[in-house]
């Protein structure tokens, strides 16, 4: 093999690495959470099951780029989750979610806890806990 034919080789190659070294990176890789923006419940807020037997859940959640997952979950006083809905955000950037959770047989006051967790395409989470007590 010539010495021309080995630099073009050589250029052919290095080429090659450059090229497949700089496909599918980010140049700004993404390292913004999403946000989380309560409506209700608000923290510590107190629900009486005898004036509204719902606890009302709203909020919106908001990302840069794009939202890949969306977890609601209801915890009761014993930390047992009683409610858990993920809606699918998968793409989106804006999410307005409104929901209501049931109460019933509530005969003294417990603490309850919403956890709203969102995670977008690239894997940033961020989570919300929210204290809210429940009672007759």
């Amino acid at each position: 093999m010539t010495t021309l034919n080995q630099i073009k080789l050589f250029t052919i190659a290095v080429s090659m690495v450059l090229f497949f070294s700089m496909c599918g990176k980010d140049e700004d890789p993404d390292t913004e959470k999403p946000v989380i923006t309560v409506a209700e419940p608000g923290s510590n807020d107190t629900i009486s099951i005898a004036s509204d037997p719902e606890m009302h859940i709203e909020f919106t959640t908001t990302d840069n780029i794009a939202l890949k997952s969306l977890t609601v979950v209801v915890n009761d006083s014993s930390n047992i989750e009683v409610f858990r809905e993920e809606p699918n955000v998968s793409g989106l950037k804006v999410h307005s979610y409104h929901d209501h959770y049931m109460l019933s047989g509530i005969k003294k006051l417990f603490q309850y806890t919403v956890v709203i967790t969102a995670t977008d395409k690239s894997d940033n989470v961020s989570t919300k806990t929210i204290p809210v007590f429940v009672g007759p």
